[in-house]
């Protein structure tokens, strides 16, 4: 018989770059209603996450080599020894994509997937919502609107699973749901970050965070002054020429 199953666990991610994002409002893909994300992290912040979902997977796959041989033997003790023969032993999926380069070189980068169904119920006709839920990044809560290339750290539920394919081949894995974010760095809608652009951190002198309305405002004033003492000093040189 196999293990009880273990009781699912939240894991926080390192710092990651968000995309398809529908945290805020669920995506609605042939009237079925899921809040989900994938998002992209540096494969070294990124290893306690998939040790985590590889030991949840592990588990998950001991079980399912239990559980696929007890059908076999059921099987055989019926006198079925063709339908014995033609079980499959389970498969194992890595449930994060390494992202490699156009060389087939690892970049570093390791994008993961997480989904939940918009609405939860259970067997007493029960129902909530899975809405994950927005934190700044001082950990207060936030209604703001979340968009692709938004920095964030994503708390995920881990969730092992062993499902039949067409020939009965049991397909074991770890899937993510999403339960909560802090939200680093805000993309609005239609901006990109600047690492989407492809800039990172330089050396320099400016810095924006210290540019101010005021400053901008006594830029504008001095612009304005230096343009007028321009045309000044133009008017008065042409009425200089018309005297001679």
């Amino acid at each position: 018989m196999a293990n009880p199953r273990p009781k699912m666990i939240t894991v926080t991610s390192p710092r990651a770059t968000l995309m398809h994002v529908y945290v805020n409002t669920p995506d609605d893909y042939k009237g079925v209603l899921k809040y989900k994300t994938q998002f992209t992290c540096d494969a070294a912040a990124a290893r306690p996450l998939m040790a985590a979902m590889d030991a949840a997977t592990d588990a998950r796959m001991a079980e399912a080599v239990e559980e696929t041989a007890a059908k076999i033997a059921k099987l055989r003790a019926a006198g079925e020894n063709a339908k014995a023969k033609a079980v499959n032993q389970p498969k194992r999926k890595t449930s994060y994509e390494v992202l490699l380069d156009a060389e087939d070189q690892p970049t570093g980068k390791v994008r993961f997937s997480s989904t939940v169904n918009a609405e939860g119920s259970n067997a007493k006709g029960e129902t909530w919502s899975n809405k994950p839920v927005c934190f700044d990044r001082f950990g207060k809560p936030t209604t703001v609107v979340v968009y692709g290339g938004s920095t964030a750290k994503v708390a995920v539920q881990l969730v092992p699973y062993a499902m039949a394919d067409d020939n009965g081949t049991l397909n074991v894995g770890c899937s993510l749901r999403p339960k909560a974010l802090q939200i680093i760095e805000l993309v609005s809608k239609g901006q990109k970050s600047a690492s989407g652009f492809g800039f990172e951190e330089e050396e320099g002198s400016y810095d924006g965070s210290s540019f101010t309305a005021d400053d901008a405002a006594d830029d504008s004033t001095d612009d304005n002054s230096t343009s007028s003492e321009r045309d000044s000093q133009t008017r008065s040189e042409i009425a200089d020429d018309d005297e001679f």
